[in-house]
């Protein structure tokens, strides 16, 4: 039997000035999430062009093979708190 796949369900909250409730406060657009985004991309810029290609290695080896099959080595140097 197949399964379901699960939906994300956002929460509904009144907006005060249409009168009406919806759920566009949570969702991803520019008004909602470009500062924090822009901040984001800028905190990286900084970090310099090596930082950036770390980063980007590090990201396709985890699409390509998974935390599981990278050496102890490799996860030393990992922030823990930058792997989602």
């Amino acid at each position: 039997m197949a399964k379901k796949k699960e939906k994300i369900t956002l929460p509904k909250i009144l907006n005060k000035a249409a009168g009406n409730i919806s759920k566009g406060t949570f969702m991803f657009s520019m008004a909602n999430w470009g500062s924090k985004t822009q901040s984001y991309a800028i905190s990286v810029t900084r970090k310099g062009s090596e930082n950036t290609t770390n980063i980007i290695t590090f990201v396709y080896a985890l699409l390509n093979h998974g935390l599981t099959s990278s050496s102890p080595s490799d996860t030393d140097t990992v922030d823990p708190c930058a792997i989602f």
